[in-house]
């Protein structure tokens, strides 16, 4: 599984493409926490679109074991720690304490589970 390079985008990073993605991943989703999720999208550009999809997917993909590690219920918080967890090394996740945690526990859950070789 290789996170999709943002070079790679077709669609440019709108409220109204990110609304259709968490829309569709996460139809459960009350549409206050989706129109926050969308808002810290739009603010935070380190995941480009395709990447943002990717991350929904691979969210809902592994929601058992987002919620092992008490990741927060608001998908673009579910997106982003779950795809910076898994694709980036722990010196560019960028957060401390409980969150650094949550990431560390998601990313043994996750190779725990899934048997697959880890970058440390």
């Amino acid at each position: 599984m290789i996170l999709p390079k943002a070079s790679e985008n077709l669609y440019p990073r709108s409220r109204e493409n990110f609304k259709a993605i968490l829309a569709h991943y996460f139809p459960r989703v009350p549409d206050e926490d989706i129109e926050k999720s969308i808002e810290l999208l739009m603010k935070n550009k380190s995941l480009s679109l395709n990447q943002v999809e990717f991350g929904a997917r691979f969210t809902i993909e592994n929601e058992e074991l987002l919620n092992k590690a008490e990741f927060s219920k608001l998908p673009s918080a579910r997106i982003h720690y779950a795809v910076m967890s898994i694709f980036f090394s722990k010196e560019q996740w960028n957060t401390s304490g409980a969150n650094m945690q949550r990431l560390e526990h998601f990313r043994e859950l996750y190779r725990d589970s899934f048997f697959k070789k880890w970058p440390e």
